[in-house]
């Protein structure tokens, strides 16, 4: 029986085929380095404070390099680790990169790939290449049918060495000609987004007081469960200050700036072991977030985000929901894994439970969050509205009705706002969880008490204007310049209406009180 060959193209889909967005490469190497840098702390090489990542993007070169001081690689063992293919002995549990697959994903975006490493003691530093441009020609579709894989990579890759110190320890990837195709690749400023989206960086407590908050920040939240956050510095072309995530106390909803006041957290168990905790926002809930880089509810593994902010949407009972949230959720049980693409998770029983645990949350509790405060809001508008139209009526009334037309307009108002601010409704809402249904509740008793007094006044309120006509007029002639007054209203814009009329009165005011009904009756006609 012939041995099985693997053929080239199973390397372009798991390196090109694989990812959809070209700056997952970052997260590959940094979630590589962090691996590194874990096993350097419990080998005792390195001091937990001491761990860095740096990362350097020179645009004018089109080069790329993310160099970790983690634990390094040993020689005789580099070619073993870096060479084979989807073969890596890490293990799950234990590494955010296991499978072996992922350092492979920088061949896609330049024209030659290194990496550099050297262990502490050795005294040598190993170099592998990877001549990323030979391989794009190799795999072209109808030539080269007579290589295989294996033949593919001992093409386009070899290994030498160098002299090094012997107290150094580091892994750097460098990509080199980064292709001109993949030039996001180069944007510091877009690449400093995606990093502290997705990075396991620190919060900025400073950004984001409810970090460190001594009784109800996240710090004092771990210790209750004593579980680390496992954050590392990772450093952008030499900034003295790392990367942070970018959660701070204020964002942007429909253009309006709204708070974040606190924030709650959730957890769940299974067999006793937490399965997962989270953090949510507590803000005015206006609306759906609008800064893409803190919007929705995030899940992360080993403090990386799996997938983007879009992953939980389905956990939600209206996908939309999710976009009102600002949070995070770390999974912790180790049977909850990563797919290969890191967009979502591997569907096995363990996620099975950890959706079911988490669903309690996001469809229980937050996804009322939206409805119950789009309902405050509503509530409140119709409040507004309703002591509007109370003033406005008052003033009307105090003033005079001037018209049945005016009449029928306000009358129509109330009667619309009337079922919005009934006792009835707002008696229910009396036994509503919420804190503040009680006093809408009580406010809309109120109002819609006065909404039927003013209403019952506006009914029986005689036609005004008239009381303003000197008495020394003859009741017709008042009645006739009442009827006048109403055909001006109805006829004309209420500005103008009002200033006709008051011209007109002024008039009638204006005749001496002693004229005689003639020279009254003279001067409406």
């Amino acid at each position: 029986m012939d041995p099985i060959k693997v053929g080239k193209f199973t390397l372009e889909s798991l390196t090109t085929g694989m990812y959809a967005d070209p700056r997952i490469i970052f997260r590959e190497y940094i979630q590589n380095a962090t691996d590194a840098i874990d096993r350097a702390i419990k080998e005792n090489i390195t001091k937990n404070e001491e761990g860095r990542i740096d990362i350097t993007i020179n645009k004018q070169d089109r080069r790329i390099s993310i160099k970790d001081n983690g634990s390094g690689i040993h020689t005789d063992k580099v070619w073993q680790l870096l060479g084979d293919i989807g073969n890596s002995q890490k293990r799950f549990e234990e590494n955010r990169g296991f499978r072996g697959i992922g350092r492979l994903g920088g061949l896609s975006y330049a024209s030659e790939l290194q990496f550099i490493t050297s262990a502490k003691d050795e005294g040598i530093r190993t170099i592998v290449y990877w001549d990323c441009k030979k391989l794009r020609e190799l795999i072209q579709p109808g030539k080269y049918m007579d290589y295989d894989l294996a033949k593919v990579m001992d093409e386009i890759s070899f290994m030498t060495t160098e002299k090094e110190a012997d107290e150094k320890h580091y892994f750097e990837v460098i990509l080199d000609g980064i292709d001109e195709k993949y030039s996001e690749l180069l944007d510091l400023s877009d690449i400093e987004d995606y990093l502290s989206q997705v990075a396991p960086v620190p919060f900025n407590a400073q950004r984001f007081p409810y970090y460190a908050d001594s009784k109800e920040g996240i710090e004092s939240f771990l210790k209750t469960i004593n579980k680390p956050l496992e954050e590392y510095n990772i450093y952008l072309n030499g900034n003295p200050n790392p990367v942070y995530k970018p959660y701070k106390t204020w964002f942007h909803v429909d253009k309006k700036k709204d708070d974040i006041k606190g924030i709650e957290f959730f957890k769940a168990f299974h067999s006793s072991e937490i399965l997962f905790w989270g953090w949510y926002a507590k803000t005015n809930w206006l609306g759906t977030v609008e800064d893409e880089n803190i919007k929705g509810l995030r899940v992360r593994k080993n403090n990386i985000l799996i997938g983007d902010r879009n992953t939980l949407d389905d956990f939600f009972t209206e996908t939309r929901f999710n976009g009102w949230i600002i949070g995070e959720v770390y999974v912790y049980d180790s049977n909850i894994i990563p797919n290969a693409r890191r967009d979502n998770f591997e569907k096995n029983e363990a996620y099975k439970i950890f959706r079911n645990e988490l669903e309690k949350i996001t469809r229980n509790e937050l996804s009322k969050i939206p409805k119950k405060y789009s309902k405050e809001r509503t509530e409140r508008k119709d409040i507004e509205k309703a002591e509007e139209v109370l003033y406005k009526a008052e003033q009307t009334l105090e003033k005079g009705i001037t018209s049945e037309v005016q009449r029928k307009e306000l009358f129509e108002k109330i009667d619309f706002l009337k079922p919005k601010i009934k006792p009835k409704e707002a008696k229910k809402e009396i036994n509503s969880e919420s804190n503040y249904i009680e006093e809408i509740a009580r406010k809309k008793e109120k109002i819609y008490t006065k909404l039927i007094e003013i209403e019952s006044k506006i009914i029986d309120a005689d036609i005004y204007r008239v009381k303003d006509i000197p008495s020394s007029y003859p009741k017709d002639v008042r009645k006739v310049v009442s009827l006048i007054f109403e055909v001006i209203d109805s006829t004309l814009l209420k500005e103008d209406a009002e200033k006709l009329i008051d011209n007109i009165i002024e008039a009638l005011q204006k005749k001496p009180k002693d004229s005689n009904k003639n020279e009254q009756k003279n001067f409406i006609n």
